[in-house]
């Protein structure tokens, strides 16, 4: 994707918040326990759900112990208090701020989403079918750091990515 398309994606979903577009209730991404062991792996003080939907999975983690908000630009009716209005590309990751980004559409956000938290020094979590992450990530985000496998009900895959190498940031 061109940074110019990116601009223009970007561009689209600030006009779909300013017009309070509201989506179906719904859930993409089942967490197993696996998904939840491997968090407890990671350094980040804090996790960005980003394209959260209803907030399912920021409710379980926030009942599990761990620190996590969710962001979406889209509301929906059966959306969690803890889920708030606002674009992730633009949002300020930082090296204990990351980005999980669970089942995204197909539709660039991922893709910029990542870039974005990357250049901040954050890591970067993405959760999907093993299918679509050509289709969801940049060629230079190809370059997995960690991956586990069966995080999730339909088999989804957990990658981190990163720019230093390592996840100890």
């Amino acid at each position: 994707m061109t940074r110019g398309n990116s601009d223009l994606l970007v561009s689209l979903r600030a006009d779909l918040m300013r017009q309070g577009m509201e989506l179906p209730p719904g859930r993409f991404f089942t967490p197993r326990y696996r998904f939840w062991d491997v968090l407890k792996l990671l350094p980040p003080k804090m996790y960005v759900d980003c394209g959260a939907g209803n907030g399912q999975l920021v409710d379980e983690a926030v009942k599990l112990g761990y620190q996590m908000i969710g962001l979406d630009i889209a509301y929906r009716e059966d959306q969690s208090s803890r889920v708030q209005l606002v674009d992730c590309t633009t949002f300020p990751f930082s090296p204990g701020l990351w980005p999980i980004i669970c089942r995204p559409s197909h539709d660039g956000f991922c893709a910029d989403t990542i870039a974005h938290a990357l250049c901040r020094g954050a890591n970067a979590i993405y959760v999907g079918l093993s299918q679509n992450i050509e289709q969801d990530l940049q060629e230079t985000q190809r370059h997995v750091k960690e991956e586990y496998t069966e995080v999730g009900f339909d088999g989804e895959v957990l990658l981190i990515l990163s720019t230093t190498g390592d996840t100890e940031t």
